[in-house]
């Protein structure tokens, strides 16, 4: 089934309303196990990235464990974010260091302390489709800023804090040159990338997000929003199990998060 395919499945089923929700069809292809302190993403080729205690893991497409590394000296990862199929980053907040590793795992550089930067406090970062750029919320006033990898230099976009009176940062993720940013009180804000807000969608009790192409999809209790971000026109679908607090969305596979698994599915019609 192509991207294509799955967003003509998602388009023409919601279109019918919430009485025609029996007709999507969620397929389970495979699960892993995952413990509440592991974290987890997918890249571009959309394999599966995950730790597991010490080491970090890469799976195929089918679920098949392709690479596997320890990552027992970089400390607790807090997040891995993505660069492309050949390149990947994770970041410790309590070490505050920010590493990169090739699409075998293996740790290309040295990690950088983002203190030789003046930055104390991150919380969060997102790796950029601008070669060599990597974007650090730091918690004092949620500053935004772009880091630049080949130069060392960062420059300081905005203080959030002040702008959008934030009360909380839950995540952080750039998509097609656009930044997005969750406060699960609060709902979702859609910056450019030079850091000037684009839109809000006020959606309170918003649990994750994930974009794909025009596509924003928003994680509810128990229900996926789809926002068209042309349009902002909103549809939703029922959710294929209970207790999901995370995704990932990528072409036609939607990968989804409980307490204890990770799951990834494709969507068919009956």
């Amino acid at each position: 089934m192509n991207k294509w395919f799955i967003h003509i499945v998602f388009t023409s089923v919601l279109s019918l309303g919430h009485a025609q929700d029996s007709l999507v069809i969620w397929v389970e292809t495979f699960t892993k196990p995952i413990s509440w302190f592991d974290v987890w993403s997918v890249d571009g080729m959309g394999n599966l990235i995950k730790t597991n205690r010490n080491t970090i893991e890469k799976f195929d497409s089918t679920g098949v464990v392709k690479f596997s590394q320890s990552i027992r000296s970089l400390g607790g990862v807090s997040e891995i974010s993505p660069v492309n199929a050949m390149k990947l980053m994770t970041f410790s907040a309590d070490q505050q260091t920010l590493c990169t590793f090739d699409n075998t795992l293996t740790l290309s550089e040295n990690c950088l302390d983002l203190s030789d930067f003046g930055i104390q406090s991150a919380i969060h970062i997102s790796a950029s489709a601008q070669p060599n750029r990597v974007w650090i919320l730091d918690q004092l006033n949620y500053h935004l800023m772009s880091l630049d990898l080949s130069t060392k230099k960062y420059s300081e976009v905005s203080n959030l804090s002040g702008l959008l009176n934030l009360e909380q940062v839950d995540e952080l993720r750039e998509y097609g040159n656009e930044l997005f940013l969750l406060d699960r009180s609060k709902g979702l804000y859609r910056f450019d990338f030079f850091g000037s807000l684009v839109s809000y969608f006020p959606e309170e009790g918003c649990k994750a997000f994930a974009v794909r192409g025009k596509d924003l999809f928003l994680l509810k209790e128990d229900r996926l929003m789809i926002i068209d971000l042309a349009t902002e026109e909103q549809q939703s679908v029922p959710l294929p199990l209970a207790g999901i607090d995370d995704l990932s969305v990528q072409g036609s596979v939607f990968f989804f998060r409980t307490v204890d698994k990770l799951l990834r599915y494709r969507v068919s019609l009956p």
